[in-house]
């Protein structure tokens, strides 16, 4: 793939491939035309199966996830962000069928549960009520900076010598690693944290960064996502450009 690839947080993409934000669909769709890629992955169907536990007993429960499914192969033509458990491998990118991808989520969804659990556990040491928002240069903060260096360390990881740039792409399990570092000191600040009620919501945010490094674009209209991942990618130089819905469809009228 010699195309640079566009990727779209949850919401952004529901917005999109439900066309409840038209001007920002056609804006999406321009640029896919013009020169990028739309990409899914594995956290955007994490998330559609999230519907089985919302709407359960809703009688069009399954026509709501085809229609997810269906829109997803219709504006990615099934290009896909996968992991790489190969140490020091890049992520991959594939043309896999969403439904695929989406079993995989379902026989493997207990490790959610899992992860939400840790995470709520988490929310108890820095309520959401202290939480602020997230500037770009949040890392040039002494407070943040401290912790940051401590969870480096703690992880055996070395806080002045660390991958920044293209590295993040030459290894998934790198990218993953320092995104998540990235994000848990911002949250340790005070910064961007989410209530517990959200909790499914802040792993989500640290996946779509994770997965978001291996695009050139990054969309979301989550004004908390925005202001960490802005942070992250600027502190760790990553090779990919962060937009709001509203600045994405200024760039794509100026293209």
């Amino acid at each position: 793939m010699d195309r640079p690839l566009l990727y779209l947080d949850q919401n952004a993409l529901v917005d999109v491939i439900m066309r409840r934000d038209r001007k920002f669909a056609s804006a999406v769709r321009r640029l896919c035309q013009q020169s990028y890629q739309a990409v899914y992955g594995p956290p955007h169907l994490e998330e559609v199966a999230n519907i089985y536990r919302t709407r359960a007993t809703d009688v069009n429960c399954e026509r709501y996830i085809s229609k997810h499914l269906d829109g997803i192969r219709e504006l990615t033509n099934c290009w896909e962000l996968l992991p790489n458990n190969r140490p020091n491998a890049p992520g991959r990118l594939v043309q896999e069928d969403p439904a695929r991808c989406f079993e995989r989520v379902i026989n493997h969804y207990e490790l959610t549960y899992v992860a939400e659990g840790i995470e709520k556990g988490l929310r108890e040491h820095v309520p959401a009520e202290r939480s602020i928002p997230t500037p770009e240069d949040a890392f040039e903060g002494a407070k943040v900076r401290e912790i940051w260096r401590k969870r480096m360390s703690n992880r055996q990881l070395n806080p002045d010598c660390y991958p920044t740039g293209a590295a993040l792409r030459r290894s998934f399990k790198v990218a993953e690693g320092m995104i998540d570092i990235c994000f848990r000191s911002l949250h340790d600040a005070g910064f961007g944290l989410e209530t517990r009620r959200k909790t499914r919501s802040a792993i989500h945010d640290v996946s779509h960064a994770i997965y978001a490094t291996m695009a050139s674009i990054f969309v979301t209209r989550d004004v908390r996502m925005l202001g960490k991942i802005k942070a992250t990618y600027k502190f760790l130089d990553a090779e990919c450009a962060v937009y709001s819905v509203d600045e994405f469809i200024s760039l794509a009228d100026r293209m």
